[in-house]
């Protein structure tokens, strides 16, 4: 049996999963559970990515089934419509 990923808090800060204060807040509200070993902090990686993914599987699925349609919907773009698209698209993933 494969034991589960544990990360320190400052692990799970590095990898993205929220700042400290976040993290305490999820915890206090009994939304993140911590685990104590050899009496540090550690939580779960597989808590830490249900906390943070917005969607259930078959939600994904769903949302992607219907990107799809409305894509197919779409009129064709040009690529120098597509690059504008693209360019929008990132700066909104960066913000």
């Amino acid at each position: 049996m494969t034991e589960e990923k544990l990360l320190s808090a400052q692990e799970a800060i590095d990898a993205g999963y929220g700042s400290r204060a976040t993290l305490y807040r999820y915890r206090k509200a009994g939304k993140l559970p911590a685990v104590i070993k050899l009496g540090r902090l550690y939580y779960k990686q597989s808590d830490l990515e249900k906390l943070t993914s917005p969607y259930t599987a078959e939600e994904e699925a769903v949302y992607e089934e219907y990107a799809k349609k409305l894509m197919a919907d779409m009129p064709k773009f040009s690529l120098e419509t597509k690059q504008k698209l693209a360019n929008l698209v990132s700066e909104y993933m960066t913000v």
